[in-house]
């Protein structure tokens, strides 16, 4: 099984590639890979690439994920803060649970750089369509 067969199986990231224009994505590719590679750089695509479509969708995409991460991390923290006052099953429930975390975001980051680099458009799973903020 490829990379692409895996991705399609997916829920929710249909791929949308089709939708832009090829010398659109050629011309906004990187600084779309520069955006997934740091997420707090999410604006770059729509400020380098004006007017690109493409870039507009990894704008997104990449500040969904930001929010998402720091959400997340929050949760973990106060999760972990709250589970640590428990002995011993506490403090490996945290652990579990920020292994979790940190797996999630992992595979979100890597399907985000994977699909730029590869310069599909793709929505993140489950959470890629929830808003879209430059249109």
């Amino acid at each position: 099984m490829n990379l692409d067969e895996l991705m399609e199986k997916i829920p929710g990231t249909t791929d949308r590639t089709d939708e832009f224009a090829a010398d659109d994505i050629a011309a906004a590719k990187g600084v779309c890979i520069a955006a997934a590679v740091l997420p707090i750089l999410f604006f770059l695509p729509v400020v380098s690439a004006k007017g690109s479509e493409y870039g507009k969708f990894y704008a997104n995409q990449t500040l969904i994920y930001f929010i998402l991460a720091i959400c997340l991390n929050i949760i973990n923290g106060i999760l972990g803060g709250v589970l640590a006052l428990i002995p011993v099953l506490g403090a490996i429930l945290a652990g579990l649970i920020g292994l979790v975390v940190g797996l999630t975001n992992l595979a979100c980051w890597l399907f985000l750089v994977i699909n730029a680099a590869q310069g599909k458009a793709r929505p993140l799973p489950f959470v890629g369509e929830i808003v879209t903020i430059f249109k």
